[in-house]
């Protein structure tokens, strides 16, 4: 009994040996540790200490790269030529290089008999191993290093042992975190300090050698520092300019719009354009583009010479001018070849019939003369026609404008239509049952469809089929993608005819542009159109395909007020029938107007005062004598038309005004000049027409 005792006491006192062992190596460690600052000395302070603490063979730490440990710090006390360099995990063994794949601790007493070891035994005693001891570090579960104590005897690794050496592995993985982000620290602050150097070099070198200008003011403008540009560019030295303020070189037109830019960087923003002048050393004065940025208490500027590019921009907008100028020459040119080779048949036809109605007057001969007159007026119409085609053009125009059903209007037309196109041409309505009303002005619209179905027949000269289709487009359906977002109603006229290039096509709505024959066409058809639609704040487009047909879509906006209005007809005829009744004073400079004008009211019963200028009826308004009517014209001597009718509405405030015009400027068409009691009629006009218009506004 007493030799158990002396055992048991043996092995206490064994491992309190151990425990003291193992308190001096980590107390030794720390000591080491703590004066490292790199993981290589890390590596060293571990092996050594782990070394001496087992009395083992060899220690060291491996850093795992992949399926390669690779050794930085290998310790047997100078007894063996120490480990370097990669190893190969699969030259160990399969079985070997699972626990390290899993980072797994391995502990093998023996190589020759653990499971581990005992397939690869000789490649391990070529390193002088017998037993081994593997503790691997870990990162978020991942082998990245490897602490291991070799010996070349079988050894009975002790519970001590294996605890020394995880103790020794958590410490070494912190030590090794703290010189990792050193280190990285001191390279982050070694390559900033780099760039830092680098960066300042390059805006001195910038800052020196730049040719655009640069500058450094406070707030209110004070120059602090300028580049050496500066004098380069307008010749002005550092020391002439730091402490002026920079306002002082600016043209005097360029000032005040300089100081409201800069109130933005008092606000904090930046300018990234600002274009101004500065006076150079010489006198003269350069333009420069700025871009103005604050930083902190000083505003930085930079700037570069934009003369020669302004001076360019001129010299572009110069001969841009100059090709305008042409352009409109060559339309001049279109013009007197297209249309007045038009007048003059129109001309001809004019002036023959009258030419033989006239002789045969002076025969006391009747025969004929009907026929001459009708002959005569039928290409006055189409002068007027032409002449209004024009107008359009320019959008000069003057416009009625009314809510129309354009689904009734269409169907109107279907007459006229099919004589127009003939019998070898199908007419097709497509017409939306519930289209909206718009306003504009009907009988141009009845003109531009006609337009459009007289070009959709000529690109159908062996027949085919015209279309006339209508619908309702929503906002989100609009023609153009930046169109303001309205309700549109859209009249499409399609045929299937020879279609369009692309070339031909891009010019549709060029005036006095067309691809007939000199004689046959004028280019004004579909610019008519595109006039038209602009005066009525609408859209047309074309869509063709070459030998595919054409559409031609007019977008006209939605009318949200009054209903269509009724079909004045049963108006007009009971007017047309009745004995003109009242006073009308009749204002035109033209003498042949005005007396055919003159001549038809009197024959219709009313009593006629006329003037040939405006001073004249002004003062014939201004007197005491009835006038239920005002029938003038626009462009008067002295004072216009419109001029007249407000200042004798000052004394006569009910007077109704019938404005006649043959050339309306843009300003007739702007809101409010047609007031209450007031309308417009268009010249040339069929004399029945002015009869029922002065009629119907008489009678009210």
């Amino acid at each position: 009994m007493g030799g158990d005792v002396a055992v048991t006491a043996g092995r206490l006192e064994a491992r309190l040996r151990a425990a003291e062992l193992r308190r001096y190596c980590l107390v030794e460690l720390g000591d080491r540790l703590r004066g490292c600052e790199f993981p290589g000395q890390i590596a060293a302070a571990v092996s050594e200490v782990l070394g001496r603490a087992l009395g083992c063979l060899r220690s060291g730490y491996a850093v795992i790269r992949g399926e390669h440990a690779v050794v930085e710090s290998d310790w047997s006390g100078g007894k063996l030529a120490p480990l370097s360099g990669p190893y190969e995990f699969a030259s160990l063994g399969p079985v070997y290089l699972s626990y390290i794949r899993r980072g797994e601790m391995l502990v093998v007493p023996d190589m020759l008999s653990h499971p581990a070891t005992s397939g690869s035994a000789d490649d391990w005693s070529a390193l002088g191993v017998r037993a081994l001891l593997n503790v691997p570090l870990l990162d978020n579960g991942i082998p990245v290093g490897l602490l291991y104590a070799h010996e070349a005897h079988p050894r009975d690794w002790t519970d001590d042992d294996i605890s020394l050496v995880k103790e020794v592995a958590d410490r070494t993985w912190e030590a090794m975190g703290r010189a990792r982000a050193v280190e990285a620290l001191r390279r982050i602050n070694t390559t900033l300090e780099g760039q830092v150097r680098a960066r300042t070099l390059q805006l001195d070198r910038m800052w020196t050698l730049s040719s655009d200008i640069m500058m450094v003011s406070d707030f209110a403008g004070n120059i602090l520092s300028v580049n050496p540009a500066w004098s380069i560019l307008l010749g002005w030295r550092a020391d002439e300019l730091i402490g002026s303020a920079f306002y002082t070189f600016l043209h005097p037109d360029d000032v005040s719009r300089t100081r409201t830019e800069r109130h933005k960087v008092e606000r904090g923003e930046r300018i990234d354009k600002l274009e101004n002048r500065y006076r150079t050393k010489a006198g003269n004065y350069v333009w420069l583009s700025w871009k103005v940025v604050p930083d902190g208490d000083v505003v930085h500027s930079v700037a570069r010479d934009v003369t020669a590019e302004r001076e360019q921009a001129e010299a572009l907008r110069a001969a841009e001018e100059a090709l305008r100028h042409a352009q409109k020459m060559e339309a001049v040119g279109q013009l007197t070849g297209g249309i007045a080779h038009d007048f003059n048949n129109l001309l001809q036809g004019i002036l023959g019939s009258l030419s033989l109605a006239q002789k045969r007057i002076a025969q006391g001969r009747i025969d004929g003369l009907a026929e001459y007159t009708a002959q005569a007026i039928t290409s006055a119409e189409r002068a007027t026609a032409l002449t209004h085609r024009l107008l359009a053009f320019s959008r000069r125009q003057p416009l009625d404008p009314k809510p129309v059903d354009a689904n009734a209007l269409v169907l109107a037309m279907e007459p006229l239509l099919r004589r127009t196109l003939g019998e070898s041409i199908r007419l097709a309505f497509d017409l939306a049952s519930d289209l909206w009303p718009t306003l504009c002005d009907p009988n141009q619209l009845d003109s531009a469809i006609l337009n459009l179905a007289i070009n959709a027949r000529d690109a159908m000269p062996r027949g085919g089929t015209l279309t006339i289709r209508t619908a309702n487009i929503p906002c989100s359906s609009g023609p153009a993608p930046d169109a303001p977002e309205v309700e549109q109603i859209c009249v499409a006229v399609t045929d299937t005819g020879t279609g369009m290039p692309p070339d031909v096509m891009a010019h549709a709505f060029d005036p006095f542009y067309t691809t007939k024959p000199i004689g046959q066409g004028t280019g004004l058809g579909l610019s008519m159109v595109y006039g038209f639609m602009q005066q009525s704040g609408g859209e047309a487009k074309i869509e063709s395909a070459l030998n595919e047909g054409t559409t031609v879509s007019l977008f006209l906006r939605r009318h949200h007020g009054k209903e269509c209005a009724e079909d004045a007809g049963a108006v007009e005829a009971h007017v047309a029938a009745s004995r003109g009744q009242g006073s009308v004073l009749v204002l035109e400079d033209e003498f042949v107007v005005r007396t055919v004008i003159v001549e038809l009211l009197t024959d219709l019963g009313f009593q006629i005062i006329e003037a040939g200028d405006g001073p004249s009826g002004l003062q014939i308004l201004q007197s005491a004598r009835r006038i239920d009517l005002l029938v003038t014209d626009i462009g008067l001597p002295g004072l216009n038309g419109r001029q007249v009718a407000e200042a004798a509405r000052l004394i006569r405030p009910d007077l109704k005004v019938l404005f006649m015009t043959g050339y309306a400027d843009t300003a007739i068409m702007q809101d409010g000049f047609l007031g209450a009691g007031m309308e417009m009629i268009t010249k040339p006009f069929a004399l029945e027409i002015l009869a029922k218009r002065v009629r119907s506004m008489i009678e009210g």
